[in-house]
């Protein structure tokens, strides 16, 4: 397998992780390094940072309903 191949299956599987819990419609992306711990640990650390609805709505100064349309 080469490089582009493997980078490829990477996304593939990250993005059925995150559905797989409920996440969907996930886009990835690299940037940087393809090296798999750092894909490991930038996924952790952009999962630790979503947010809630709720919790968007207040910073936005809006509801509920208007954030989610």
């Amino acid at each position: 397998m080469n490089d582009l191949q493997q980078y490829f299956e990477d996304r593939k599987q990250f993005a059925e992780l995150l559905e797989a819990v409920g996440i969907k419609d996930i886009y990835t992306k690299c940037l940087r390094s393809n090296n798999p711990q750092n894909v490991v640990s930038a996924t952790f650390e952009g999962l630790k940072a979503l947010r809630t609805p709720e919790e968007v709505a207040r910073v936005r100064g809006k509801s509920v309903d208007e954030i989610l349309g």
